[in-house]
Order: structure tokens, then C-alpha cells, then sequence
């Protein structure tokens, strides 16, 4: 039941770190158009 929680809890840690990193790559974008 441990392991099932640790591996669910790094689960959830890449998912987040994956939509911090869009969501770096969408407010970059933008910035690199304007210029």
C-alpha cells in the first residue's frame, strides 16, 4: 500500500512539473512573437 502511494505521489509530481513547463512555454511564445 506504501509503494502504491509513493508511486502514485511521483505520478502526480511529473504531472505537475509537465504543466508548469507548458504553461512556461505558453507565456514564452508569446513574448518571443512580440518581439
Amino acid at each position: 500500500m506504501i509503494g502504491y502511494q509513493r508511486a502514485a505521489k511521483d505520478a502526480i509530481g511529473r504531472v505537475d512539473s509537465l504543466n508548469t513547463l507548458i504553461l512556461v512555454d505558453f507565456m514564452t511564445i508569446p513574448d518571443a512573437a512580440g518581439q
